[in-house]
């Protein structure tokens, strides 16, 4: 295997949403030219209990797209990165994490202590899995209080050595005017081995987004239910 390029040029965003999840409209056409714009050049499409953005966005884009699904487990939800295809939603924590490991995948754990997340991981079901935890979001952009964010930091200090963790900073975009707030800048990599040992060399640019923003994810899906509702058959 090839050594890592230590000149840091990547600069990604692994948790960004299409309008292939019900709480986002920001279609991949859009999304592919937003981040050629604001200089993103690796992204994963983490859509709700779905790849199909994420595949559909691959197809569109000049530079990596990591095909990536955010799945709903009955302890809450977790990420699988580098899926073939999608996971079964509401498996446990444990069972969930088996799908994306059988898969050769890679396990986030998405805004893990966030209170106004109603589907955030419980605690005991994110310490039973640990050890097969491959990547944590100490910085969500949506995560609206600073001691949630710290606890997330917190949380990742105590256990990085032990479960050899990695950490990222995500914008967890919904909308056009997410892309870009946060990234990481990384070093090269060929692979997803290789993106676990860059991500040892990481660093975390983060800028909270508004909270209002999550008034706009409502909106969505209340509008997607009109449409819906309205659309002829």
């Amino acid at each position: 295997m090839s050594e890592l390029d230590t000149n840091k040029d990547i600069r990604a965003d692994f948790h960004i949403h299409t309008n292939h999840s019900p709480d986002s409209r920001l279609n991949p056409r859009s999304l592919v030219k937003l981040c050629e714009r604001r200089n993103i050049n690796l992204i994963a499409i983490t859509d709700h209990n779905t790849i199909n953005g994420a595949l559909e966005t691959r197809d569109l884009a000049s530079f990596e797209v990591i095909i990536g699904e955010e799945i709903l487990s009955s302890d809450g939800e977790i990420i699988g990165l580098y899926l073939e295809k999608p996971i079964t939603k509401h498996l446990s924590a444990r069972e969930t994490i088996n799908q994306i490991k059988d898969q050769g995948g890679i396990v986030q754990i998405p805004h893990p202590f966030d209170r106004f997340r109603n589907n955030h991981i419980d605690i005991k079901s994110l310490i039973e899995i640990l050890p097969d935890v491959d990547i944590f979001e100490v910085f969500n952009a949506r995560t609206t209080l600073n001691q949630d964010i710290r606890k997330s930091v917190q949380f990742f200090q105590k256990h990085q050595e032990q479960h050899n963790l990695r950490r990222i900073g995500v914008t967890d975009t919904h909308n056009s005017y997410e892309i870009g707030k946060t990234y990481n800048i990384l070093p090269s990599f060929n692979d997803q081995t290789q993106l676990l040992d860059a991500l040892n060399h990481n660093e975390i640019i983060g800028k909270k987004t508004t909270p209002f923003i999550h008034f706009e994810t409502r909106y969505s899906v209340l509008h997607k239910k009109i449409i819906k509702k309205i659309k002829p058959n």
